[in-house]
């Protein structure tokens, strides 16, 4: 017996729950069907670089009132890329569930790149870039897998190369959105002390879902 409930919006997003009633804590996330796998030679690095450019700006938050959000409640608001998803979570106490589904469906769905920030950032991926690569026992999997996926997207490392790096402008971004980016890929999942109905109510929010 399944111990989640699931439900799918009309707009094909998959909201997964899992509730717990003997925690005060609630965690949720959206994840997307996107990762470095979808990237080529010449945009390798740009799925990694969108997960940092999601906290930079949003049409009505700027960068500093994203990150006081939920850190001003005692929450964390973070994000991870693989070769195969995008991962953008939070976790708070339960009665401040619906500020973090409003904040993580801001940041994942209407980013605005500004000029500014991507420069910033832009010096931050390379300065990880450089640490990474600086270390051995990081970089090595990467190499394998440049070896075993020769040739392939999911051989590629998912920091990118310098070059591509650099020559990332905001249309980059957004067309890398709009060539990817599919409702019907997208799952929000939730484990906390929250109803069912709560969360398919709040998850109609999330990218303009009305059922």
């Amino acid at each position: 017996m399944r111990d989640y409930e699931a439900y799918t919006l009309k707009n094909g997003i998959r909201v997964i729950h899992n509730r717990i009633t003997s925690t005060k804590i609630v965690h949720c996330g959206i994840m997307l069907d996107i990762g470095s796998r979808d990237e080529t030679p010449a945009n390798q690095g740009i799925a990694h670089f969108w997960e940092h450019m999601a906290f930079k700006g949003t049409r009505k938050r700027k960068a500093f009132h994203i990150l006081n959000r939920l850190e001003s409640l005692g929450g964390e608001l973070n994000a991870y890329t693989d070769k195969e998803k995008i991962l953008f979570y939070a976790s708070l106490r339960a009665e401040y569930f619906e500020r973090a589904v409003d904040l993580l469906t801001d940041i994942t769905f209407d980013s605005v790149f500004p000029a500014s920030q991507i420069e910033r950032e832009r010096n931050v991926i390379l300065e990880e870039m450089s640490m990474y690569f600086d270390d051995p026992e990081d970089s090595l999997q990467d190499e394998f897998d440049g070896v075993v996926f020769a040739g392939h997207s999911l051989g590629m490392n998912i920091l990118g190369r310098e070059k591509t790096i650099k020559s990332f402008r905001r249309k980059d971004f957004q067309q890398f959105i709009k060539e990817h980016m599919d409702t019907r890929k997208i799952i929000f999942s939730s484990v906390g002390n929250v109803k069912m109905e709560e969360v398919v109510r709040l998850g109609r929010a999330v990218h303009g879902a009305s059922s």
